[in-house]
């Protein structure tokens, strides 16, 4: 593009970039899409993908980025990176992120993905290598905190990180009053309790419990500290947290997980913290809403893991492939299942009831419309309510929720080697809680 023409529209190139950092994702689409159609070129074309991708439209994310990259924008290629690591193809990621140098602003994206890539990959010092780097270039003051914080945690891991040991583990969950689910752990030698909530990004749990688990707790600067007097931690289930911590041993049950880097900080009342989908996945687990059970162990356990919560009836309802949405330690997890015959981005809040952001009009539908899900299809009453706030900090907003109030009756069944999620109907066994719930206490004895 011609440097007079970019000047022409700079300011509002500007404009589009400062609302996606605002996190004002919605806004930023409607701008993008704008500059596109009356300037198009591989910059703008860049902008819709990149305010597509923060508002779950992957799909269409992908082909403006294809566009973007015939022009051999940096953006482009970190853009199609991103939605690749989404889809599990991490060496094509790769490849795509080696073409991002040249930018400030390809770099600043590319670099938390790159930390992502060698975290799950096992390579600790390119994790920490990037988690660095990221933190000198990134211009969020808050996020530049986080990754040096998180730079310091993975240097205090030992071994292969994400590695789950033992059997699968019988779970009884607790119900709280407001409908969540809290799960009973083990950190170090120390017994707490964390809120199950698949929306959060990151997992954290309170310095309280990071002390008695005898963990050392990273803020943004060089040193570590045990200092566990911090008022600037954030409760926000959509942020990372700006302490982190390696935590070398975390158990449910008789499943262990090890070498996770775990966010520190003001946890929900009643709870010890928060666990969320960055330490499940990695982990083969099956959730049962109404008893409510976890069965979770490692992926070589999958038989078992299925055998424990009632695989032996078939009444599966759906397989979706998932899309993981990866920036340096922190995931957020979405399917894409139909609704009123519009393929949407829907987040996992069983807590809660099925949403739909206003922005997203079902016609005369709303607020039910038609769900499909593989070969299942049914009536959903949506609440309806803002879901933009999923966009904090660099994250993805969908557009609907499942909730309880249609899967409440459902087995959620994680498989982390295809990243998929298969829906079982619980209703064809009775028993089915109870059975579980029998079998976890005489292994507790």
């Amino acid at each position: 593009m011609p440097d007079s023409e970019l000047a022409a529209f700079g300011p509002s190139v500007e404009q589009v970039r400062s609302l996606l950092r605002q996190n004002r994702v919605h806004e930023a689409l409607d701008e993008a899409l704008y500059l596109a159609r009356n300037y198009p070129s591989g910059l703008t074309e860049t902008l819709v993908g990149q305010a597509m991708w923060r508002n779950g439209q992957i799909t269409e994310a992908e082909a403006r980025f294809r566009r973007a990259a015939r022009t051999d924008l940096a953006e482009a290629y970190v853009g199609l990176a991103t939605v690749r690591a989404s889809a599990g193809q991490w060496d094509t990621a790769k490849r795509l992120l080696s073409g991002a140098s040249g930018s400030p602003e390809a770099e600043a994206w590319a670099l938390p993905l790159m930390a992502s890539a060698a975290w799950r990959s096992g390579d600790l010092a390119q994790t920490q290598l990037h988690l660095q780097a990221w933190s000198r270039i990134e211009t969020d003051a808050m996020l530049a905190r986080v990754a040096a914080a998180m730079a310091a945690a993975v240097a205090d891991v030992e071994g292969a990180p994400l590695e789950w040991s033992g059997e699968a583990a019988v779970v009884d969950l607790e119900n709280t009053l407001d409908g969540g689910f809290v799960v009973p752990v083990r950190v170090g030698g120390a017994e707490g309790l964390l809120l199950l909530d698949l929306a959060a990004r990151q997992s954290m749990i309170s310095p309280e419990l990071a002390e008695a688990g005898g963990l050392v707790v990273h803020s943004g600067g060089l040193a570590a500290t045990r200092t566990l007097e911090y008022p600037e931690g954030t409760t926000h289930r959509h942020q990372p947290h700006l302490l982190q911590a390696a935590c070398p041993d975390l158990r449910f049950g008789g499943a262990r997980l090890r070498n996770a880097v775990i966010g520190v900080g003001q946890p929900p009342d009643g709870v010890d913290g928060v666990l969320a989908f960055d330490l499940l996945l990695t982990a083969r687990w099956s959730l049962l809403l109404d008893g409510p059970v976890m069965v979770i162990g490692p992926a070589s356990a999958g038989d078992d893991v299925h055998r424990k919560i009632g695989g032996s009836i078939p009444a599966t309802v759906a397989w979706l492939n998932a899309r993981l949405v990866h920036q340096a330690l922190t995931v957020q997890v979405f399917v894409y299942p139909l609704v009123a015959g519009e393929r949407l981005a829907m987040g996992l809040d069983p807590a809660t009831r099925s949403m739909l952001d206003p922005e997203h009009d079902l016609g005369s539908s709303a607020p039910r419309g038609r769900l499909q899900m593989g070969g299942w299809s049914g009536e959903v009453e949506w609440e309806i309510s803002p879901l933009e706030v999923w966009a904090s900090a660099g994250g993805v907003a969908p557009s609907a929720t499942l909730g309880h109030n249609l899967i409440d009756d459902w087995i959620l069944h994680w498989l982390p080697e295809q990243e998929q999620i298969r829906f079982d109907r619980a209703t064809t066994n009775v028993s089915l809680a109870d059975t579980i719930r029998r079998e976890g206490a005489l292994r507790q004895r």
